[in-house]
């Protein structure tokens, strides 16, 4: 590549997208690392995990499996079993109309809000951070059920950071996607097939290798299906039998190889190509048994993942009321006890006006309610009816009925 073209490879990578970072980061209480599901590892930033671990130690982190739309259900389970063992993670599909997670997500922020409340006046802000073109912005509109930020297939959409209200209590944070360097030390093939750099940036660039390169990396039999080419044994081969199909020659009949080989590239990063990297194993026998599993086992594995880091946050969070509902004083304790001896019946757990905002997982599709409404109406009512009697002056008293004879 000549030396004009090295800066491009260098997207993500700059004083300005880090100094974003290190504003959301440390305006956020949770940070949620969103991953592609077609590659988790390839699109996970250990640099930033490092950093939170050793200097943000307080901070919650949260992986996102998004796009899990595009991999089959057996490998978003599996690759949810194994991340879930350091972070807690979620499968997600970014739609307004169809989302998937939805519900699983909004109730994990809200078991950290509850777990925060006490800190920061009950505000939880969380901040969304990853890789160019992984989906972070979808994943707010999706939450919002309406478009509060501007997304698009490629990558650099997101210029700077944006808050975004979602309720009276929770904040999401929007993020440009960032990229460590020593996560992809120089690797331009990944920087290309990763989305982080747009195809027309390129210029007259040879694109031919990257060609290769996913041609490596998918299924022949797919290939075939998608562009109905069929006996090539090599990526000029394909891409000449490609152009020829297309009828995109040159003069003189030639196949334009730069020219598809644009088309291809785009198709991989507009998820055109099918693809995805498959989950370690321990040995051959236990992926065809995980395989083999059906798709209801699938689901189960990906909900129980969930609900161990629920009731992990759950119990954290009854711990630390506790603690600070634990009575400085003996003589406290014993009026607790005698209260407790005379059978008397616990009151119901009131639910908190800033939960009701939040939608239940039986409606993830519903938008989130905006409290204050009713609040304005009983304001209104209550002016009117100091006009007419007067705030200090008594209610006119009642009229007396007449008695018949």
């Amino acid at each position: 590549i000549n030396a004009e073209y090295m800066g491009i490879f260098r997207k993500g990578q700059s004083n300005r997208i880090w100094n974003e970072l290190y504003k959301v980061v440390d305006s956020s209480d949770v940070i949620v690392q969103v991953l592609d599901a077609r590659d988790p590892m390839g699109t996970r930033s250990k640099a930033l995990e490092n950093y939170l671990r050793k200097e943000k130690k307080y901070k919650h982190l949260i992986f996102v499996l998004n796009k899990c739309d595009l991999v089959p259900t057996w490998a978003t389970s599996r690759w949810v079993a194994i991340l879930s063992r350091e972070y807690p993670t979620l499968p997600f599909h970014a739609s307004i109309e169809n989302p998937f997670g939805k519900g699983n997500l909004i109730n994990l922020i809200r078991q950290f809000g509850r777990l925060h409340r006490g800190n920061n006046g009950d505000i939880l802000s969380v901040g969304l951070v990853g890789y160019p073109n992984v989906g972070k912005s979808s994943i707010i509109n999706t939450i919002q059920h309406k478009k509060v930020c501007a997304v698009a297939p490629i990558p650099g959409e997101t210029k700077v950071w944006q808050y975004v209200r979602v309720s009276k209590t929770i904040y999401l944070i929007d993020c440009p996607g960032i990229i460590h360097h020593n996560d992809d030390p120089n690797d331009t093939h990944q920087a290309i097939l990763k989305g982080v750099i747009r195809v027309e940036k390129l210029g007259s660039e040879d694109k031919t290798d990257y060609v290769q390169t996913i041609l490596k990396l998918v299924d022949h039999k797919k290939l075939e299906l998608t562009y109905d080419v069929y006996g090539w044994t090599d990526h000029l081969e394909f891409l000449d039998m490609l152009a020829i199909r297309r009828g995109k020659l040159l003069k003189g009949g030639i196949p334009d190889r730069d020219n598809v080989a644009r088309t291809v590239l785009k198709d991989w990063q507009r998820a055109r190509i099918p693809w995805f990297m498959p989950p370690p194993f321990e040995s051959d026998e236990e992926e065809a048994k995980h395989r083999k599993l059906p798709k209801a086992q699938h689901l189960q594995i990906i909900s129980s993942a969930e609900a161990y880091w629920t009731d992990t946050l759950g119990k954290g969070r009854k711990k630390k009321d506790a603690n600070e509902a634990e009575p400085e004083d003996l003589s406290t304790l014993v009026t607790n006890e005698e209260e407790d001896d005379d059978g008397g019946e616990d009151e119901p757990e009131e639910v908190e006006e800033d939960d009701k905002i939040i939608v239940n997982d039986d409606d993830v599709d519903a938008p989130l309610v905006k409290t204050g409404e009713c609040k304005g109406r009983e304001k209104k009512n209550v002016s009117k009816k100091n006009k007419l009697i007067g705030k200090d002056s008594e209610p006119p008293p009642a009229k007396k009925k007449k008695l018949e004879p």
